[in-house]
């Protein structure tokens, strides 16, 4: 009996299955093919580490550039990619990802690479240095076109996302936020240097345009104090965003509100803009912290010497009153005879800010009395304008000068 070769099909001798008979070799290869795949799993099972392949495909697991078990392979070459995020529109097609917005846009870049990458580099294309983490963000200060190249090395090299990422940054429009001229669309950064100017906070950096010809859908803004010919700092002529409703106004703490304005075929008006609540409307006073008067704190450059704390009023001799305001003349005091817009009293002009002042109606009598000069005023209305008494009771902390007619004084 010949020896046993094990508790397996007896394997031949070198050179006895070769030289059998086709018959021969086909009986031991059917008997030994329990045993060889068994012996092939325990191979398997002495390596526990998972085998996968990193490629471009989504696995079921819908991430792109891996596989989404240990063992399972859908073949294909390392895959790198690029997410963005923080665009104003961003195009997808199957060449290319483009992101738009405005400057100065930035921008949260992250990248999609096998799990083995130990190496990543970003490349901005705007002369700036490279980036080299896995995610990061960037800032396009000026407006253009560039160019996104992300390579990541690993064992398996370097490779790069097989389409572009190509970024364009236009010019910021009138109103939107700025840091520099030259990200504006007209190339003024209103108050880019405010505190150098007195310019309110909220205001710095505003994109605007000289009023020489003001861009479609913008206002030119009449800021100026009075008689000032200043036309380089931010209480000048500069053209703002026109608006309907303050959710037209491009930046948060802009709302929609009426300003002087100029027009070179209407002259003075006054018109909605997109504007900050920084200054005195009409109708609300205009002293400053050492109850001194001053026209630089009312949206209209001027103050007038009514009241206690004076009053904010614009002229309407040649020009016409915002809709909140109707235009009037004193018979007496400071304002005697020149038409001004005096503010109706209503729940956005309480005139509640001065003892001296109270919403009164068209009285000409006495010296401080006014009259309307607009025959298609409305009836029934009231003015913030200087207080009637009959007795110093009727004055919350002044006189009642009843020589000039009856009026707190």
């Amino acid at each position: 009996m010949s020896p046993s070769r094990g508790s397996g099909p007896l394997a031949p001798r070198h050179g006895e299955l070769l030289c059998s008979s086709p018959e021969t070799r086909t009986s031991w290869l059917l008997r030994a093919l329990p045993a060889l795949l068994g012996a092939l799993v325990l191979a398997a099972g002495c390596d526990a580490r998972p085998r996968f392949h990193i490629d471009g495909g989504l696995g079921p697991d819908s991430t792109p550039g891996h596989d989404a078990l240990p063992g399972q392979d859908a073949g294909g070459e390392p895959f790198a990619g690029v997410t963005i995020s923080g665009c104003e529109e961003l195009d997808l097609t199957s060449e290319t990802q483009t992101c738009r917005g405005t400057a100065p846009l930035l921008l949260a870049f992250s990248s999609l690479a096998p799990t083995d990458a130990s190496s990543f580099r970003w490349e901005f294309g705007d002369s700036t240095p490279d980036a080299s983490s896995p995610s990061t963000s960037h800032e396009y200060r000026l407006p253009g076109e560039y160019n996104v190249l992300l390579v990541v090395g690993g064992p398996f090299g370097s490779i790069s996302p097989p389409y572009p990422t190509l970024v364009e940054v236009a010019p910021a429009p009138a109103g939107a936020y700025c840091s520099e001229d030259a990200q504006c669309a007209e190339s003024l950064c209103l108050c880019e240097t405010g505190d150098a100017t007195g310019c309110p906070p909220i205001l710095e950096g505003t994109c605007s345009s000289r009023c020489d010809g003001c861009p479609q859908d913008t206002v030119c803004a009449d800021l100026t104090v009075g008689d000032a010919t200043d036309t380089d700092g931010w209480r000048s002529q500069v053209c703002l965003p026109g608006c309907e409703t303050s959710s037209d106004c491009p930046r948060p703490g802009f709302v929609c509100r009426e300003l002087p304005s100029f027009d070179a075929n209407l002259g003075r008006q006054w018109q909605p803009v997109c504007f900050p609540d920084v200054l005195a409307d009409l109708g609300e006073s205009c002293h400053d912290t050492l109850d001194q008067s001053d026209p630089a704190l009312c949206y209209s450059g001027r103050c007038g010497h009514l009241g206690r704390f004076g009053l904010c009023i614009d002229g309407c001799l040649d020009a016409p009153c915002p809709s909140y305001a109707a235009c009037v003349t004193f018979a007496g005091g400071p304002l005697a005879g020149e038409p001004v817009c005096l503010a109706r009293c209503g729940p956005d002009h309480l005139c509640d800010q001065d003892p001296q002042l109270a919403c009164e109606p068209p009285n000409g009598a006495g010296d401080l009395g006014f009259i309307l000069l607009d025959p298609g005023e409305p009836q029934g209305h009231t003015y913030c304008a200087p207080r009637r008494c009959e007795t110093s009771s009727d004055c919350p902390s002044s006189p009642c000068d009843t020589d000039a007619g009856g009026f707190c004084m």
